[in-house]
């Protein structure tokens, strides 16, 4: 009876993600796109997330580079409020990618290297580049 209780409990404090989906087609116009976005930002505020397809059909898959810039519009335009979870991929005739709520922190010193005060460093820098004690000799 209260191993009952007990997982009655924590499932309530649980909140179940659901994965909602956005179709497009690479021929969509800019209120339809919009409309779509509009949906798909609630969605993310709910705390689900959104798996964003685009279909190609017949002819359309020539060019593909069309849907492409759509999707990742589509990402760039819900970027405040959703990140991708993998990069875009295509199956057959689609093109889709799932975004989940929450934005990600970009690190400030990402790639960079801080510079040692060590005292050779120091030398190299003191000496006169022309000099023959920098040349190193084969």
């Amino acid at each position: 009876m209260i191993r009952r209780r007990g997982k009655k409990e924590s499932k309530k404090s649980q909140h179940q993600i659901k994965v909602k989906e956005v179709k497009l087609k690479p021929n969509i116009d800019d209120h339809d796109f919009l409309t779509k976005s509009r949906q798909a930002k609630d969605f993310l505020s709910k705390g689900n997330k959104v798996k964003v397809t685009c279909t190609f059909r017949g002819r359309e898959l020539v060019h593909f580079e069309r849907g492409e810039a759509l999707v990742r519009k589509f990402c760039e335009d819900l970027g405040d409020v959703s990140t991708p979870e993998a990069p875009l991929k295509q199956m057959g005739r689609f093109l889709h990618v799932i975004l989940a709520p929450g934005v990600r922190k970009k690190k400030e010193n990402s790639g960079k290297k801080e510079i040692s005060e060590s005292p050779d460093n120091n030398e190299n820098q003191d000496q006169d580049p022309g000099t023959d004690e920098n040349k190193k000799t084969d």
